[in-house]
């Protein structure tokens, strides 16, 4: 079975976060490029920012960030990560977290 083009580390499955929270990762994406996303239980988008992974293009390098987002209660959420697999397809990994305001 081949490897998902995008991993999401840190946080884990259902874990508490905080603001700010960060997120870390490897992927293999079209020039390392991804979007690392929070979102809330109404899978509205509370903070969202571009970054690069270590590597790009035919090789898996790591990624990590900070998003700070703000929510007046304490709520589900996923941290989403998306960028271009190999294959022109859109990758994506997502995990499911609790958020907590700040």
């Amino acid at each position: 079975m081949k490897n998902p083009s995008i991993k999401i580390k840190t946080p884990p499955v259902g874990a508490e976060v905080g603001t700010p929270v960060s997120i870390t990762g490897t992927a293999e994406v079209v020039h390392g490029a991804l979007t690392v996303r929070v979102l809330g239980e109404d899978h509205s988008e509370l903070a969202a920012i571009v970054v690069r992974a270590s590597c790009g293009d035919g090789c898996r390098g790591k990624f990590g960030t900070q998003l700070y987002y703000f929510i007046e209660r304490t709520q589900p959420g996923t941290i989403q990560v998306y960028g271009t697999g190999g294959d022109g397809e859109r990758a994506l990994a997502s995990v499911p977290v609790v958020l907590f305001p700040p």
